[in-house]
């Protein structure tokens, strides 16, 4: 494209955002057998959004010095599956598309982390495909085009986009199920309620929230308007044809990528129950809180929205404490072993999810035990904490446009066509208050699905002040030059956004990075690496691959005990949460170097470093002082 053509694709684009919005919109849910033609410029407008997204991401992922602490969990999963673990990989995830495409990248000689960032990119670029189609037919171009923009742009999307974890691909597959879904009711074609129903099951197998897509599967054949009864008994012949796809990809995959497992998958169905428990569940006050949820402690979820390790306050039921139990197996094999650690097969790590965090205590779990700590607003805090969740996820401006484009147009909430979107929108924020009041905290990714089905309206919203901007005249400096006011604007827009997410950092992930880099080049290599949650990303980079990780301290003695490391790393609060039962542990790892904080890079304190094979000479400082250092 030469530059007097892309000159004037542009002015031609700019034209079409200043002209005013309409108030109605020439895309309807009328099953007429027709399909609506792409518009020549489809392709490079398409196009042309794709690279909008590629630069910002390609840039983040170069930038990310470390991922976030998802990615690691991600990747043992894959890892479970490519030693055949089905048991371990499995055991929380269940069935799960993403760990798959992992292992298919590792395969290909790709370290695990590059791989599922460069697919992160890649599929999150992708994304505006699906989009712009489904918000095309459901509206017009220049909604599309704008929603589009607005997914581009959006600083929270750029970040997670370049991680390697599995909210990009579920991006895709929903949006792409939304394009299959509109289109299979207003052309009735069959191969697009097969396209519709396989794009569910796979989206619904990467995160739960895919099942919403339920409601345009099962709603919009019957709010479509039909022109005879024979459509509309085509159209539930199609749905049947898209919900029988699910049950057909189950049993292909247990016939043959799982025919060597002792069971049938059929999926995670923890989230249903859990549902179903916190609907049964009676509160006894009139703050429709249960005393389990007006304590809270102090916690870092996994990927939190902001900043995926920024800390945050929320409640959390623990079960009752097991110091005496973790004493008396620490203590156990600690006799048992004598100067050395067995060799057995590796007992998976428990995945459970509570609090954000799929590392936690499980919120399935019975909650006999509360954590007590001070909390400022002990009955208000819960709508705060999901009000800056919510807007630390979408940003400010963006829930602004969105709200924008609901009060103007808040005509089309009611029409057939868009009532599917609202319902989809209202589960989501509605669920995630339920999560949060149920579990005691949310992450701030969960929002991104109701923001997908409403961005048409936040698309309207930043049209409508376009519109606006671009009529205005300062004094008459900017008269008749509407087009370059609208383009200044969405240039800003563009910087400000993805400056905003390619500078943001993360040192806590940088310090842990350059830890497990030191101890690899002062003690390593290492053959086998055990570390705890807190201490996964120091155990990769000191191994170069995923370690083995110890859910909680009943496991530890065990873990020690299958897998002899030549390299434990566990958080200083790990074993202080045992009631000292550091003095066990100690005996257990006596023929093990613990590395002196004092030997440490700067700023790497709070974490126990054992090496199995310490260097010469440093043994008997080991033994002669085993005593741990108290902070």
């Amino acid at each position: 494209m030469t530059g007097g053509r892309i000159r004037f694709f542009a002015n031609n684009l700019l034209d079409r955002l200043i002209e005013p919005p309409p108030d109605r919109f020439s895309g309807s849910l009328s099953a007429r057998g027709e399909g609506v033609s792409p518009a020549p410029p489809a392709k490079r407008l398409i196009t042309a959004l794709i690279i909008l997204c590629a630069i910002p991401r390609l840039l983040m992922m170069w930038r990310i010095d470390a991922v976030c602490n998802d990615a690691y969990y991600y990747i043992s999963i894959a890892d479970l599956l490519d030693r055949g673990q089905f048991e371990g990989a499995f055991e929380y995830l269940n069935l799960n598309v993403y760990p798959v495409v992992l292992l298919l990248f590792h395969k290909l000689g790709i370290d695990w982390v590059t791989g599922g960032q460069l697919w992160g990119v890649f599929i999150s670029s992708l994304v505006v495909a699906p989009m712009f189609g489904w918000i095309r037919h459901a509206f017009n171009d220049k909604v599309a085009i704008v929603a589009c923009f607005l997914y581009a742009i959006q600083p929270q999307l750029i970040e997670i986009s370049a991680e390697p974890i599995r909210e990009p691909m579920f991006w895709f597959f929903f949006n792409l199920c939304l394009y299959f879904c509109w289109r299979s009711v207003t052309s009735v074609k069959w191969w697009m309620f097969v396209a519709s129903g396989i794009t569910f099951g796979l989206a619904s197998y990467t995160r739960s929230e895919g099942w919403l897509l339920l409601l345009p599967i099962l709603l919009w054949p019957i709010l479509c308007r039909v022109e005879s009864w024979f459509v509309r008994v085509r159209l539930m012949a199609g749905t049947c044809l898209s919900l029988a796809m699910i049950p057909a990809l189950l049993v292909v995959v247990n016939v043959t990528l799982l025919r060597d497992h002792d069971r049938w998958e059929w999926g995670r169905s923890g989230n249903f129950s859990a549902s179903w428990n916190w609907l049964t569940t009676e509160t006894d006050s009139a703050d429709g809180l249960t005393p389990t949820h007006r304590q809270a402690i102090n916690f870092s979820p996994v990927g939190s929205a902001k900043t995926p390790f920024a800390s945050t306050t929320f409640a959390l039921a623990l079960p009752p404490p097991h110091n005496t139990q973790v004493f008396a197996s620490l203590e156990a094999v600690s006799k048992h072993q004598e100067g050395g650690w067995g060799r057995s097969g590796a007992k998976p790590p428990d995945t459970a999810i509570a609090g954000g965090s799929r590392w936690s205590t499980p919120a399935t779990q019975p909650r006999k035990e509360v954590v007590k700590l001070p909390l400022e607003t002990a009955t208000e805090w819960p709508i705060w904490v999901y009000l800056d969740d919510l807007l630390n996820s979408l940003e400010l401006p963006a829930c602004v446009l969105l709200l924008t484009g609901l009060f103007g147009w808040r005509n089309l909430l009611r029409k057939r066509e868009y009532i599917v979107f609202v319902l989809m929108a209202a589960c989501v924020f509605f669920g995630v208050w339920a999560k949060l009041h149920f579990s005691g905290g949310i992450n701030g990714r969960y929002f991104f699905t109701g923001w997908f089905v409403l961005l048409p309206f936040a698309a309207l919203g930043l049209l409508a002040i376009a519109h606006r901007v671009s009529q205005a005249n300062l004094r008459g400096f900017l008269a008749e030059r509407g087009r370059t006011v609208v383009g200044a604007l969405v240039v800003v827009m563009t910087l400000v956004s993805c400056g905003d997410a390619i500078t943001s950092s993360h040192k806590s992930r940088q310090r842990q990075a350059s830890l497990g880099r030191w101890l690899n080049g002062e003690y390593g290599p290492f053959e086998t690496v055990l570390v705890d949650n807190a201490a996964t990303r120091i155990g990769y980079y000191a191994k170069g691959t995923i370690p083995e990780v110890c859910q909680d301290q009943l496991q530890f003695s065990e873990l020690l005990n299958q897998q002899r490391p030549t390299l434990v790393v566990v958080a200083d609060d790990f074993l202080d949460a045992a009631d000292n039962s550091y003095d066990s542990d100690s005996a257990h790892l006596k023929n093990a170097y613990r590395v002196p904080t004092s030997e440490l890079p700067p700023h790497k304190e709070g974490f126990a470093i054992y090496i199995r094979n310490p260097p010469p000479g440093r043994k008997t400082q080991t033994a002669a002082n085993p005593q741990r250092t108290r902070r």
